[in-house]
């Protein structure tokens, strides 16, 4: 609330509970300067505009994201639903389906010698 272009000098009064203190020498002249505050500089705008482009696009990578996968799961459910039915598999018939393409899974039937 100072106005800009005049100087002021400042002194300090302390106050307690046994009443004031004798003042303080005088602070050298200080002109007020009007600043502006963090919100009008071009640097506060940069920022901004810089975190909205980037949430902007990470809503879009979402979403895109979110297409895909449902564009997928749209293909294997039509493509599981023409070949096998829904009832789940037994556990003989899982490592059948596996048998060809993980050979780890031989080694649960597989009995090791301990010496």
């Amino acid at each position: 609330m100072l106005r800009e272009g005049v100087t002021y000098d400042f002194r300090v009064i302390g106050v307690n509970d046994y009443g004031y203190g004798s003042p303080s020498a005088p602070s050298p002249s200080i002109s007020a300067q009007k600043v502006s505050p963090f919100y009008e500089e071009w640097w506060f705008l940069v920022v901004i505009a810089l975190v909205g482009l980037i949430f902007i696009l990470l809503l879009v990578f979402i979403l895109i994201i979110r297409g895909q996968s449902k564009k997928y799961t749209k293909k294997a459910d039509s493509g599981s639903h023409s070949n096998s039915t829904s009832l789940p598999l037994s556990h003989g018939e899982m490592v059948r389906l596996d048998e060809g393409r993980f050979p780890a899974l031989e080694l649960n039937n597989r009995r090791l010698s301990v010496k």
